[in-house]
């Protein structure tokens, strides 16, 4: 399957519509989400296809056949309710030539700027889960590095259990001059009748556009699209709630993961599962839970069997968690005119704290760079494997 790397380099602010909906006549403040997810960048996808390859757009929107000879792009790019061959992974942010990561939500920091992971306390709590090993850091004073990024090499060292000389890039800053990917541009509007050019009473809008810093881009590596489809060269197109300009380009070159040295301790293979992206859980598996798992009340951890690719399942039991809040996510349905149903994913950074048995080490392996969990073809549920 032929893999792409997709480059999207914004030429102006961005809105991309969070989990708030917006609904006309209502008073509500609107932050865009930043980064967006596939489920905003497959559109962009599809639109840069179907224009390089001088498709009839209206007829494609249709589900008709797109080009002169009666052929089509539906099975290559899909429609409305799937993407046909397409699969996403990402996107991740991309700063100067450095791949950007959500600072893991074990990585904790001081008022001293020293940093610490979390890891399963070697005792078990009395909770509402039962008799569980919680998360814990030596130490006192530490807090959770939220709404940050690290780099790739700094990725690296935090998969293999090493915090020193980490380097947090907040997402955002409050003053322009300050250290961040990217500065948010609040603004107020209100809706007009194009008819009569007056302005429609009652129809304030507040929003919060995203400017990314200069150098500072998304990628998204896509499978699935035929290279004689592909766009050849650079191109500006819209993107975006509010139609900005974003210049798009694709790239041969994969986008590549750091890695963690993942060996047994005896009988039984340490790991933690790191996602670099919202990963979109069973409801009926508290939410959180990949599907199959369950608390063993005998063990007082969530057991279960993980899949890899064509390998055989092997048991794993998540020993602990650290979750951010439920990301909510549902995205505008065009073809009916609508908001779609908004669904509860755990946010980009969250960390399983898991074990396996030793014998099973080069199948846990197969789980890096890999996704779990719902809609993982618009890149759902990224997963890095390190050690605890």
């Amino acid at each position: 399957m032929t893999v792409r790397t997709w480059q999207f380099n914004a030429a102006d602010s961005l809105f991309f519509g969070a989990g708030k909906p917006m609904n006309a006549g209502e008073s509500s403040w609107i932050d865009s989400q930043f980064p967006p997810t596939g489920l905003t960048l497959q559109g962009a996808i599809r639109t840069a296809v179907l224009y390089c390859t001088e498709a009839d757009i209206d007829a494609f929107t249709h589900g008709k056949p797109c080009f002169p000879d009666g052929g089509s792009l539906k099975a290559e790019i899909g429609c409305a309710k799937n993407l046909g061959k397409l699969e996403l992974t990402g996107p991740f942010l991309h700063d100067n030539g450095e791949l950007l990561f959500p600072a893991p939500l074990d990585l904790m920091s001081n008022a001293q700027n020293q940093r610490a992971l979390l890891k399963p306390a070697g005792d078990p709590t009395a909770c509402d889960l039962g008799n569980i090993r919680l998360p814990a850091v030596d130490g006192k004073g530490y807090k959770v590095s939220e709404n940050c990024y690290v780099n790739h090499q700094d990725m690296a060292k935090l998969l293999n259990g090493e915090t020193d000389g980490i380097k947090l890039i907040p997402l955002f800053a409050d003053n322009p001059k300050d250290l961040a990917l990217a500065d948010k541009e609040p603004k107020i509007g209100l809706a007009r009748d194009n008819k009569t050019r007056n302005y429609e009473e009652g129809m304030l809008f507040a929003i919060a556009p995203v400017r990314p810093r200069k150098d500072v881009s998304l990628l998204l590596r896509v499978q699935g699209i035929a290279p004689e489809h592909l766009p050849q060269q650079a191109s500006l197109q819209k993107l975006g709630g509010e139609g900005k300009l974003a210049a798009i380009s694709v790239s041969d070159e994969d986008i590549k993961m750091p890695a963690a040295r993942i060996t047994p301790d005896g009988e039984t293979v340490r790991f933690k599962l790191v996602f670099t992206q919202p990963a979109l859980m069973p409801v009926d598996s508290d939410g959180w839970l990949p599907e199959g798992f369950a608390l063993s009340k005998e063990k007082d951890q969530w057991i279960g069997q993980l899949r890899i690719g064509q390998l055989n399942a092997c048991e794993v039991a998540i020993i602990s968690a650290c979750i951010g809040k439920p990301l909510k996510l549902g995205g505008w349905d065009l073809k009916a005119g609508s908001s779609k149903t908004h669904q509860a994913y755990i946010p980009a950074g969250s960390v399983y704290f898991c074990e396996a048995q030793a014998k099973d080490r080069e199948a846990i392996l197969q789980l890096h760079d890999t996704k779990l969990g719902g809609n993982r073809e618009y890149g759902f549920g990224h997963v890095l494997v390190g050690r605890w």
